[in-house]
């Protein structure tokens, strides 16, 4: 039970902080560095599937895509990180996973 209510904070930590950079697109290093650090993914690890760590990995790569692509190719990337913790969320709901 403990494993699991870690995990589902980290999820819902995760799921906070992304929602955060797509609003603030302005402050990125914020979310970047409270995610995609390396001791945080490490951690991660643990409890996510390898293509959800992948995603939240390139997360350190936003602010140069930002300069590249500009702001829309950013809210892609982000999006596509919050719609894969949501999937995590939903799949914890369906094993009946206590959520916080």
């Amino acid at each position: 039970m403990k494993e699991a209510n870690h995990k589902n904070s980290s999820l819902y930590k995760i799921l906070g902080m992304l929602c955060y950079m797509k609003i603030h697109l302005d402050n990125l290093d914020i979310g970047i560095w409270s995610i995609a650090r390396p001791n945080i993914i490490r951690n991660l690890k643990e409890f996510l599937p390898p293509e959800i760590i992948e995603k939240l990995s390139a997360l350190d790569e936003l602010e140069a895509l930002y300069k590249l692509a500009g702001e829309s190719a950013v809210l892609i990337k982000i999006q596509e990180c919050i719609d894969s913790i949501m999937h995590e969320i939903s799949i914890s709901k369906n094993k009946n996973i206590d959520l916080l």
